[in-house]
Order: structure tokens, then sequence, then C-alpha cells
């Protein structure tokens, strides 16, 4: 919540201290330029510290969307292990294939990355190093990218289709659904134990 003008004042008392005056007369101009100026040096202080406080309000929730990334990527990586590796749903549903190229590429990319660095330390031009690192940086991004689908992919609510399915293979186990709505995460709870419990014809049926 920004400040009013009453809080600001103790602020504003600080600000007039001989060691913050050369900060302020700085970062006056930028406050002009965005507020009216009503000639009024308090008004314009104020101003400033309403500004600061909404930069404050931004950084905060900057933060909160990198906490939302990680948890996002980490619930992709838990998605990936849930997810039964069976042939019969390569054919219906991509995550098949992503999980198979981010296993095959976690093995394959670093070993890539070391092999091409001694490549152009050995015989490479120097002029081409930021090409190569620009390029070391994409191949890293890309497990990264995959975790980051596979996550929204595990929160995304299932069409009705498959939620119908979902509800069916848990009625053929003889299990209560955990959720009203499910996602393709619980799909993917759902599906493994079906492969355990059940004859692969419920695919089918």
């Amino acid at each position: 919540m920004l400040m009013s003008g009453s809080h600001c004042l103790p602020l504003i008392g600080a600000i007039n201290r001989p060691r913050l005056s050369g900060v302020y007369f700085l970062l006056k101009r930028v406050v002009l330029r965005r507020e009216e100026y009503s000639g009024s040096l308090e008004t314009t202080k104020i101003s400033y510290l309403l500004n600061c406080e909404l930069k404050l309000e931004n950084w905060r929730k900057g933060g909160s969307s990198m906490k939302s990334f990680g948890k996002t990527l980490t619930h992709g990586s838990d998605y990936s292990s849930v997810w039964p590796s069976q042939p019969e749903l390569a054919p219906i549903f991509p995550e098949q294939r992503v999980i198979y190229l981010l296993n095959w590429g976690k093995r394959i990319i670093p070993a890539l990355i070391v092999l091409s660095g001694c490549l152009q330390l050995q015989w490479g031009n120097a002029a081409h190093w930021p090409t190569f690192i620009a390029s070391c940086l994409f191949a890293l991004s890309l497990p990264v990218q995959g975790y980051y689908w596979l996550g929204r992919r595990a929160d995304t609510q299932l069409p009705p289709s498959l939620s119908r399915w979902y509800f069916d293979i848990n009625q053929k186990m003889n299990c209560a659904p955990s959720v009203n709505r499910p996602s393709y995460f619980d799909l993917a709870t759902t599906l493994r134990k079906a492969f355990e419990q059940l004859d692969r014809v419920f695919l089918f049926q």
C-alpha cells in the first residue's frame, strides 16, 4: 500500500539531512518530469517518496514471480517423474516425447558444451567467443524450458473429454477421485495406478 502524505513526513525530514541532500538533488529532476510540480518543495519530496514506494512494491512482485517460476520448474520435474512411460500413451499425449527429450538433453548437452569449449580453445577464433557463449546459454536453457512447459501443463485443467476419462478410470479401479476438477498431474497419477492395477484394455474402452 502506498504511503500517504502524513506518513511521508518523517522520511522527508531524513531527506533534508546534509548527507542525503545531494541524492535528493539528483533525483529531483526525475520527479519533476513525472509529476506536475506545484511549486512546493515538500510536495515534490512526497511525490518522490511515493514513487520509491511504488518501485519497492514492483520489486516485491518481481521476487514473487521468481518464486513462482522456481515452483513451476519443481512441479514440472515432479510431473515428469509421475507420468507413466508407456508406449500406448505416446500417440495421445506429447508428455512422452518431451520427457524423453529432456532426459536425453540432460545427458548430452553438458558433454557437447565441454567438447565444443575444448575445440574452441584449441582451434577457435577469439572473435567467435560471444557466439559460442550465446549458443551454450541457449543449449543450457532447453531443459529449463522443458520443465517449465511440464510445470504449466501439470497445472492445466483437463478438457471435458479427458476429465470424463479420468473419472471412468477411477471408477474401474474402485477409487474415489481425489479432486472434482482434475488437472494433467491428477491424470498422470491415475494413469500410473491404472497401469499397475488394470489391464491395458482400459485405454481403448
